[in-house]
């Protein structure tokens, strides 16, 4: 798949799901420049871009990285009104290393275009006696979920930040210890000081040999020859991360 836009263009490879969604790759470097990174792209319902539709408890995370490269985290809750008022807001931050919890004084949003689902958000907080002030674009995939950017000029105290804001599906009896029970495969990443990144995988068996199974289907699809044995493809999969971090820009 081929994105031509205004100034170059970007290469992708993609696996379909039988939901109709599709994780990608985008895979532009070469000769020791060029842009690698990963997404999703999920079916939209266009019935649901209005404002009104985002109603209810919503759980949202974003990261990213200043001007300066240092990295930035955002977690939290929000309840929505339908109207374009967010209330019982909450959350932490994690800022360049310092972890704090956020205490919000104001936090909005609206959706601007009923055709393509695009809304802003607003979020107003303070941090450790410090105040901030952080906007958001959004597209909306159904009303239960968000794709969200800070479209922000990007400076240490308004860092680029993307993540998801989905509903949250809030347990009878509320939400306690016992709300996270069951297999889960976790995948984080991040970056330490100095850094190109990090990463590390949490799972089960068949929550690993899935993941290695999806990966090796798409890596396939570039062109990509990988073992049919799940553990020995993740050793791959590490390889061939670390050598495209060596032609990250």
């Amino acid at each position: 798949m081929t994105w031509n836009f205004s100034g170059g263009s970007a290469k992708f490879a993609f696996a379909m799901i039988a939901n109709g969604n599709a994780r990608f790759i985008e895979f532009d470097a070469t000769g020791g420049s060029g842009t690698i990174g990963s997404g999703t792209i999920e079916s939209a319902d266009t019935t649901t871009f209005s404002t009104n539709s985002i109603v209810g408890d919503y759980a949202f995370g974003v990261a990213g990285l200043d001007n300066l490269n240092n990295r930035a985290a955002i977690v939290g809750r929000f309840t929505s009104n339908g109207t374009g008022t967010l209330t019982s807001a909450a959350g932490d931050l994690n800022a360049y290393g310092t972890p704090y919890s956020l205490s919000f004084t104001a936090a909005n949003y609206t959706v601007s275009d009923t055709k393509t689902g695009r809304g802003t958000m607003n979020l107003a907080f303070t941090f450790g006696g410090a105040p901030a002030n952080l906007n958001f674009v959004f597209y909306s995939v159904n009303g239960k979920r968000l794709f969200a950017m800070e479209r922000d000029t990007v400076t240490t105290s308004t860092p680029l930040l993307n993540g998801t804001v989905v509903q949250q599906q809030t347990p009878a009896g509320r939400f306690s210890n016992i709300s996270l029970s069951g297999n889960t495969g976790i995948y984080p990443t991040g970056r330490r000081r100095g850094d190109v990144g990090t990463e590390t995988l949490i799972r089960n068996p068949q929550w690993h040999t899935r993941f290695a199974q999806a990966t090796i289907f798409l890596f396939q699809a570039w062109g990509r020859s990988f073992s049919s044995d799940a553990h020995s493809t993740w050793r791959q999969l590490r390889r061939l991360r670390a050598q495209a971090a060596k032609v990250r820009p």
